[in-house]
């Protein structure tokens, strides 16, 4: 199981990481996005793929 961390001080609040994430781990709303499906993670790393700031990254439990 992995868990999606989001350094938030990292964050530019893009959106790449949930316009990407196949399984909607993410949630952007309100110009946050936070870590809302973190049990839907499979650890594809698209997520850290995109961000322009390496602000994601994967924490496997």
């Amino acid at each position: 199981m992995f868990m999606p961390v989001i350094k938030e001080e990292d964050c530019t609040r893009c959106r790449a990481c949930a316009n990407i994430c196949p399984k909607a781990v993410f949630d952007a709303k309100n110009g946050e996005v936070t870590v809302c499906s973190p049990a839907y993670c499979t650890g594809c790393e698209s997520c850290t793929a995109v961000c322009p700031k390496a602000a994601v990254t994967l924490k496997q439990l």
